[in-house]
């Protein structure tokens, strides 16, 4: 299945219908989900917890105010919420599973990019360097499901070590 990135502002839009998806479902409004403190943010993902908006939670990448991308969540009413790097300046959230794991990309202080899932420790985001299979640089994880399995691009499969009993 191929997806398609989606602008934050458009993805925000499927926040605002309370029933479920059908041909003649219309959009009354869009909400702005800001950014981080930049000029611009992206929306990836956005998790299925339930038909209570105020649950839904959405991913992506946003400019803070130092220009530097970063990745975030964002929970209704917002504010989106940095979730961290591995040291470096750089992240991107690509998805969220139920369970409010998300995975993503991070630098490290050198600059090397790591497929990594952040998990919400109740006190903070916790963020974890899923490695690499040759244990050389660089990866990125694009999907996780909700057993806490991370796909990275190249197909290989990473359990995240915190993720939720099958």
């Amino acid at each position: 299945m191929k997806r398609h990135l989606l602008p934050a502002a458009a993805l925000a839009a499927v926040l605002v219908v309370a029933q479920p998806w059908t041909a003649t479902t219309l959009v009354s409004s869009i909400t702005d989900l800001g950014t981080l403190g930049g000029e611009f943010s992206d929306a990836f993902g956005i998790n299925n917890v339930s038909g209570d908006l105020a649950s839904v939670q959405i991913v992506g990448r946003s400019t803070n105010a130092a220009d530097c991308l970063r990745a975030f969540v964002w929970t209704a009413p917002g504010p989106m919420i940095d979730l961290g790097t591995l040291g470096g300046n750089y992240g991107a959230a690509w998805e969220i599973n139920n369970h409010g794991q998300v995975v993503g990309q991070s630098d490290d202080p050198s600059g090397q990019r790591w497929a990594v899932v952040w998990t919400n420790t109740g006190s903070g985001w916790a963020i974890e360097n899923l490695g690499t299979l040759s244990g050389g640089c660089c990866a990125g994880a694009r999907g996780i499901n909700n057993g806490g399995t991370a796909v990275p691009p190249t197909a290989a499969v990473a359990r995240h070590s915190g993720g939720p009993a099958v």
